[in-house]
């Protein structure tokens, strides 16, 4: 499971994986941020640039400052930023969603200086899953955590008729550097058929869309456990590790 040298091999990195194969190579130099805004100079409109700043930012002062220059600071050896960029790449229209509402909701009274609706989608901007198509009962099983149900018996839904995507910039950075079976992120079911050219516009309308019950619709899952994405999960008895596909608790029952 380890996929430091080789991140483009893994599933979760399918939808980014042309940029990635450029960028990995140099993300101890840095250069990558230069590469970057070669290709989106002229492309300011829909995707902003990135700034190398090793500044330190609170989360709302760095989404200001985002919406009012149109340029990302970015750390330049930083796995974490460099899998940000590959998401605005990937999806400008869902992270623009993002800064927007970030910056529209502002500072709260709340000990994080978030709102529950910000919480939501801080929690969705690290380490959210986006999961498209026809899924049946799945989400169902999913928010009871009927772990085998889901995953084992329904296989061939997840590797013929399901798209997952890895939206959150930290799962993606964890799943390059760190891999590990209880690597959780959290899922957003998208039950219909879209097509892929629409799934940027889709993302970024659920954005616009949340409110308070946005942080309640994301379900954990262990990454690990998607069928196709780890060879030892093609056994049912893969999912009996409660430690990692635990039950559900009485509380949230």
């Amino acid at each position: 499971m380890d996929a430091a040298n080789s991140p483009c091999e893994i599933p979760a990195f399918l939808p980014y994986a042309e940029p990635l194969a450029r960028y990995w190579p140099q993300r101890e130099s840095g250069s990558w941020i230069a590469d970057y805004n070669a290709t989106y100079a002229n492309d300011r409109g829909n995707r902003p640039l990135l700034r190398a700043d090793e500044g330190a930012y609170k989360a709302l002062a760095y989404e200001q400052k985002i919406f009012v220059t149109h340029e990302v600071p970015t750390r330049a050896n930083n796995v974490h930023d460099l899998m940000n960029a590959l998401v605005w790449e990937k999806f400008p229209g869902a992270k623009r969603a993002l800064n927007r509402r970030h910056v529209a909701e502002g500072a709260s009274q709340s000990g994080n200086q978030r709102s529950r609706v910000r919480d939501g989608l801080t929690l969705f901007d690290e380490v959210g899953i986006v999961i498209f198509g026809a899924a049946g009962l799945l989400p169902t099983l999913h928010a009871e955590h009927a772990w085998t149900e889901m995953l084992h018996a329904a296989r061939y839904e997840w590797l013929h008729n399901l798209t997952v995507i890895v939206f959150g910039h930290g799962l993606l950075e964890s799943i390059a550097v760190r891999p590990h079976l209880g690597l959780t992120g959290k899922v957003l079911w998208v039950d219909e058929n879209v097509p892929s050219a629409q799934f940027d516009a889709v993302i970024a309308d659920k954005i616009v869309q949340a409110n308070e019950t946005f942080i309640d619709q994301l379900r954990p899952l262990p990454v690990f456990g998607i069928p196709g994405w780890c060879v030892e999960n093609a056994a049912s008895s893969f999912y009996k590790n409660v430690s990692v596909f635990r039950p559900l608790s009485k509380i949230a029952k």
